[in-house]
């Protein structure tokens, strides 16, 4: 059963259970980024929990927009960020853990503009 993860310590699995049972933090992430002009993109690929929090900032000096994909299946759009505002996503995976990740951000409005992203899970 090595490489399980259990919300809660398993009791004996089998008769005479001699193993080991650790317990390990969860798999977080904080990873912080900027991508700067029209069509700028990164891809970010790591593991988490089950949920996760995508930031978008918008650090100016024009008004700019991004498009988030995530594990290529789901999608959202920044509304037409000015200068210093910023939004927040909430994405969640039910699997075992830690859950795989994939998240793709691209600038889809606003040349000459930098958005930094923060991804927390």
């Amino acid at each position: 059963m090595e490489g399980l993860w259990f919300k809660e310590r398993p009791g004996p699995v089998h008769p005479n259970c001699k193993c080991e049972v650790r317990q390990e933090p969860m798999p977080r992430v904080g990873i912080v980024n900027t991508l700067q002009g029209f069509e700028d993109h990164a891809t970010e690929k790591f593991d988490a929990g089950q949920k996760i929090t995508v930031t978008i900032r918008n650090l100016g000096p024009f008004w700019a927009g991004a498009r988030i994909w995530v594990d290529r299946t789901k999608w959202k759009s920044t509304s037409y960020l000015k200068a210093g505002k910023s939004e927040v996503f909430v994405f969640t995976k039910f699997s075992e853990l830690p859950v795989p990740w994939e998240v793709f951000i691209i600038i889809a409005v606003g040349d000459n503009s930098t958005l930094q992203y923060t991804i927390q899970g």
